[in-house]
């Protein structure tokens, strides 16, 4: 109860200020914040100060209008122990279907965000308080995060098959090609999720987007003057409405449009 108590005014306080639930990584830049201390405790919320101090003042009338038993029955902890756990393994079927490919709504779905919980305010939603402190816990000082989730990894699989490669491209890479395909296969993301039924159509995407970067790159090598490619230096004159836009309206009205 005293740990629930004082990570509920942990999250509360660093809530209001912040506007997301705290997260243990912070305490690596605990000293940075010791200068500002006093000043977070003196401007608590109202609301919070209320909150406690209720818990506290029920805690207390319960202890004394409870019944305190004396002997501790073994089996209905024991019983109460599994419940608990079995219950922890259940409750996340409720939140839907896991997803199997990455989808544009991931962050709002209950479900992925239970499984990926990466965004502190959802993840606490989703799972409640008690568990999200134990779980960012873990996550932040027992996990090994040096690791690939076997999500990421089945989508570097996938990445490997689209390029046709087994070593991924690396952004500090000194290597450099001559060849256009070469360079431009790391150029772009199909728009549709990869499977090996439309491999045929990502493989044809990555062609075309081949041909688009290799035209843009020979413009690139003959620099083009801007003047002799639209008449006009880039500066000069401004563009205002009686500008000629070889049309019926005005500039203006075609920005609107736009």
């Amino acid at each position: 109860y005293i740990f629930s108590l004082i990570m509920f005014l942990v999250h509360s306080i660093y809530f209001s200020y912040f506007k997301e639930f705290f997260d243990y990584s912070v305490m690596q830049v605990a000293g940075e914040g010791t200068d500002y201390l006093s000043t977070v405790l003196l401007n608590i919320p109202l609301w919070i100060i209320i909150i406690f101090l209720a818990s506290i003042a029920l805690t207390v009338l319960g202890i004394k209008k409870i019944d305190q038993v004396k002997k501790t029955n073994g089996l209905k902890v024991f019983l109460i122990i599994i419940i608990f756990i079995t219950l922890k393994f259940i409750l996340p079927f409720g939140f839907g279907p896991q997803r199997k490919n990455v989808e544009w709504d991931d962050w709002r779905n209950s479900r992925s965000v239970y499984t990926s919980y990466n965004d502190n305010n959802k993840s606490l939603m989703v799972s409640g308080m008690f568990e999200y402190n134990v779980r960012n816990f873990y996550i932040n000082f027992m996990q090994d995060n040096t690791k690939l989730s076997k999500q990421n990894n089945e989508l570097a699989e996938r990445i490997k098959l689209l390029i046709g490669t087994s070593q991924l491209h690396s952004e500090n890479s000194d290597e450099k090609s001559s060849q256009g395909s070469e360079d431009n296969k790391y150029a772009s993301i199909p728009p549709t999720p990869f499977n090996e039924k439309n491999a045929a159509a990502w493989k044809k995407y990555e062609d075309e987007q081949s041909k688009v970067w290799t035209k843009y790159r020979k413009v690139q090598e003959s620099q083009p003057d801007y003047d002799k490619q639209f008449g006009r230096s880039f500066d000069y004159p401004k563009y205002t409405d009686k500008y000629d836009t070889n049309t019926d309206f005005s500039l203006r009205e075609l920005l609107l449009l736009i």
